[in-house]
């Protein structure tokens, strides 16, 4: 659990899971774990994959539920197994998302890139049974 805010409704980010020792190589995370992405101007529909919410490149939400720009949103991600779960702000919008990548490694928040400034606070990591 976690809670996110952006700056600019063009702000970038996400909080990549289960990706091993990178060693250097900033792209490890993106290839190796799973990204559960932040950004709000991926457009419906035509690239659901990349929204807020969306397990980055594999599943879009169910729906947008991010609060608007300056506002502190809450995010919940649940895995259990290889069966991912996605809550924003009290709203499921994955649910029971496949994976097959590790079963365990990293989590990171991405600095996407020098002009997104997106502010983290209150993040939680429960180990789950």
């Amino acid at each position: 659990m976690l809670e996110w805010r952006v700056t600019y409704i063009e702000d970038n980010s996400g909080i990549f899971v289960r990706f091993s020792d990178p060693r250097g190589d900033p792209w490890h995370a993106v290839n190796n774990g799973y990204e559960i992405q932040i950004d709000d101007l991926a457009l419906p529909n035509k690239e659901s994959v990349h929204m807020t919410g969306a397990i980055y490149g594999f599943v879009g939400p169910s729906k947008i539920a991010s609060n608007p720009v300056g506002c502190w949103n809450k995010l919940y991600v649940s895995v259990k197994g290889q069966m991912y779960t996605v809550i924003i702000n009290d709203e499921k919008v994955i649910d029971g998302f496949q994976g097959n990548r590790n079963k365990q490694g990293y989590i990171g928040l991405q600095n996407h890139d020098d002009k997104s400034t997106v502010y983290f606070r209150n993040i939680f990591i429960k180990e789950i049974s």
